[in-house]
């Protein structure tokens, strides 16, 4: 899932939106809990802004659902290195983990995603996280997540999926959203749907 245009702001946008609108008239706490949970693959300088920019977004919502509140919300960045940001020093990357911690963001460091499917996240080493929501902003492994899918989608040339825009739609009924900035920049945007139709 890019959020490099307005286009693509305004879709994150309309996601989080309708994530509490379902969460708000859900009676089951857990499936609530599932429907404000937001996952972000990737630890680097596009998975850190999305899981900030999330977190900010998504608790800012509860002022306009009384029904709902903090705890119900999740964000959780997944990173399979043991610090964030990478291309910084290590100071630095420890600095923006403990101000976005601060902000309620949770982190899984050192782990990998290992599927993700709808309303569910498994992790490697073994962890399920129960999220309605799953956002890709990592180079190496969501090219090796991508290919355990099915999507046929690829760069012969490069070896990565090909730039694509809209949804690809697997053979177990899930649906791929392709971002073509996060594309041709070499990384690969993505959010698992379930069964709903792409914007």
């Amino acid at each position: 899932m890019g959020f490099k245009s307005l286009r693509e702001a305004v879709r994150i946008r309309n996601r989080v939106i309708d994530a509490f609108e379902r969460a708000e008239r859900e009676r089951d706490p857990g499936r609530r809990r599932a429907l404000l949970t937001f996952v972000v693959a990737g630890g680097g300088f596009a998975g850190v802004e999305l899981a900030g920019a999330l977190n900010d977004f998504a608790r800012g919502m509860l002022a306009d659902h009384p029904g709902l509140g903090a705890a119900d919300v999740r964000v959780v960045l997944v990173h399979a290195g043991e610090r964030i940001l990478p291309e910084l020093s290590a100071g630095l990357g420890a600095y923006a983990l403990e101000r976005l911690r601060e902000r309620g963001v949770e982190f899984a460091l050192g782990a990998r995603v290992k599927d993700a499917r709808p309303g569910a996240v498994v992790l490697e080493p073994p962890r399920t996280i129960e999220a309605a929501s799953t956002a890709w902003a990592s180079r190496p492994r969501v090219r090796s997540a991508a290919s355990t899918i099915g999507t046929e989608s690829r760069s012969p040339r490069a070896r990565t999926p090909a730039r694509v825009v809209g949804a690809v739609e697997t053979p177990d009924q899930r649906r791929l959203v392709w971002s073509r900035s996060l594309a041709s920049a070499g990384v690969i945007g993505a959010v698992y749907e379930g069964c709903a139709t792409a914007a």
